[in-house]
Order: C-alpha cells, then structure tokens, then sequence
C-alpha cells in the first residue's frame, strides 16, 4: 500500500508479474530489479509509466504518459505501514434500493446491521449502495484501500447467474471482477437468493487465484425466506465479529445454532430451510 500522487495504491505481486489499484484506475506491469514498467487504464483513458524502487524500499519515483502523447509526468510514492495498533475489523456492506417507487416503505438490510454492528469496539461499519455493474464495481474498489481485514456482506436479490441492481443483472463474471483486487478480503456473504445454487463461488475463488486472503463465501442456494435469512446473518456475523471466530469456523456452527440452516428444517417448524452453504477458500 503507497500513499502516491494519485491516491491510495495498492500494488499486489506474484513472481515479478505486479498488479495495481487507485482510486482513478488499475495498472499491471513487470518488475525487473528495482524497476517497474507498466501500463495503466482509466475507463477510457489509458497510457504506460514506470516506477523506480528506493534502496530502503519505502519509496518510488516515477513517470507516467497518456497514449498518444508525448509529455511524461511524474508519479511517486511513499510506502504506508501497518501500524497493527487498532486490529479492527471492517463490517462492509453493499446494498441496492430494495424499494420501487414510492408507495413502498423504506427497507435497508444494512440499516440493521448498522444497529447491530455499527457502534461495537473493534469494528468498523461501512454502507455503499449499488445499482449496476459499473457501480458495483466502484464500491467494491473502494475497499482496496482499507487497512484491515474486510467482512463483506452484499445484500441484493438474486439468482444462481448474479445480482439484481435496479439497472439491471450483474452477471457472476463482473461480481468475481469486482472482488477481484480487495487484498484484505476475509470473507463474502451473499444475503441473497440463489447465488450459491451457481457458479458464482467458483468464478470469484478464480478472479482471486493470487490472492489467497479470502476464508470463504457464504449464501443461499435457493430462493430464501427474508427473517430465516436475517437471523442466520445476525448469528453468523456475531459470531465472527463479537465472539471471533473465524469464518470457517462460525459457519460450522450455524446448523449447530440453527436448525432450520440446512436442507431440511425440522418437521412441524414454521420457519423454512435456507440450504445455507459456505464455500471455504485456500488462505495460507
């Protein structure tokens, strides 16, 4: 993480192939020493730079050029250290308006969570609203810059192929492109239906081959009942971010707690099954 002329980056790197993210773009390029030749794209624009590492390894300077043109600028750096002082968590939730028009009340899955969540010692709570693939895109972006573990919760209807903004489908390849660059991701819970039934889990785990932060994927596998859904999310959240327990862990527990969690709920129970189901991933 560099604080640089252009904001917060985030620069990941697997063998000498670096990948990067700021707040106007992403960039990949290849090191060779202390040098990084790269290229850069921000929506429409794009150009290429370089950046030259410090000896202490806690700066760089370099240059960058639009395409098409030939006035070169400059771009530093300078490394940002984790403190590790606070150890916070960050609750973050992404939602869409789940009202229609106007007649409908206001509902805010994430307004509860605030309640729940948001004034709790040791966490952090973040609310951003989305509406299509775009801007899911850009709120998912914006947690590549935060300095803490990331708990992401997306709370959305939705099918087995993706999300519903209120623009339209976000298919399970831009969600897996969204979550793609969050080097602090621990863990993704679709408070949504369906989208485990698909292959949405399996191309996220993919977008992320080099990025083994992530301890699992939590959703539904079928259309889901809102209040079975809401106290399984309570429980699951609670568990991880009051009483810490991994997410792994915290999901094991879930049919232990609830029992109305798994395929079947018990017989003569009024609350139906969720068919709940985590996905755990390969973190080192």
């Amino acid at each position: 993480r560099w604080s640089s002329s252009f904001g917060t980056l985030v620069l990941r790197e697997q063998e000498n192939k670096v990948s990067g993210v700021y707040p106007l773009g992403r960039l990949s390029g290849e090191r060779a020493g202390n040098r990084l030749d790269f290229t850069y794209s921000e929506g429409r624009v794009e150009g290429k730079g370089w950046f030259e590492l410090s000896s202490d390894l806690l700066r760089f300077e370099g240059k960058w050029v639009e395409k098409g043109s030939n006035s070169w600028k400059a771009w530093t750096g300078d490394r940002l250290l984790d403190s590790g002082e606070d150890g916070k968590k960050w609750l973050y939730v992404l939602e869409t308006p789940w009202e229609s028009n106007l007649s409908s009340p206001d509902l805010s899955f994430g307004a509860m969570l605030r309640s729940i969540f948001g004034n709790k010692e040791g966490i952090e709570f973040r609310q951003r609203s989305f509406s299509d693939a775009e801007s899911f895109r850009n709120v998912c972006g914006q947690a590549a810059f935060v300095d803490g573990p990331i708990y992401l919760v997306v709370a959305a209807h939705g099918e087995t192929t993706g999300l519903y903004g209120g623009a339209g489908l976000i298919s399970g390849s831009e969600i897996a492109g969204a979550l793609a660059d969050i080097p602090n991701l621990k863990f993704v819970h679709f408070s949504s239906c369906a989208v485990m039934g698909g292959e949405i889990p399996d191309l996220i785990f993919a977008a992320r081959e080099n990025v083994d932060s992530l301890e699992g994927i939590g959703g539904y596998e079928i259309p889901v009942d809102w209040m079975a859904s809401a106290l399984l999310e309570f429980t699951l959240l609670d568990l991880i971010l009051n009483r810490g327990l991994s997410a792994t862990r915290a999901a094991a527990e879930i049919p232990k707690i609830l029992s109305f969690s798994g395929t079947k709920a018990p017989e003569g129970t009024s609350i139906p099954a969720t068919h709940f189901r985590f996905r755990p991933g390969a973190t080192k």
